[in-house]
């Protein structure tokens, strides 16, 4: 199974587009292979590229120390104190 690399946002163009109707917007994660379609569709006026973002993969471990060394960040919600001086977990 492909590994998903890319996260994109497009917008249908023409109804020449694989998917959906012209104006509406998608958004994709594609392993490398499907980004490179993604191009050659832009490439033929099909859709248009609104948004990319590298997608890497992390395992459950990762996630979690990721998303405490966030919540610790100086103005992040579980940062703030909430009444009676406890922190918002």
């Amino acid at each position: 199974m492909p590994e998903t690399r890319h996260m994109i946002t497009v917008e249908i163009l023409n109804n020449d587009s694989p998917v959906g109707f012209p104006g509406e917007r998608y958004r994709f994660f594609l392993s490398d292979e499907g980004y490179k379609n993604a191009r050659a569709s832009e490439s033929r006026g099909e859709v248009k590229i609104r948004s990319h973002a590298a997608v890497s993969a992390m395992t459950g471990e990762e996630t979690r120390a990721f998303l405490l060394a966030l919540s610790r960040l100086p103005g992040s919600r579980s940062s703030r104190k909430a009444g009676g001086g406890r922190w918002i977990t």
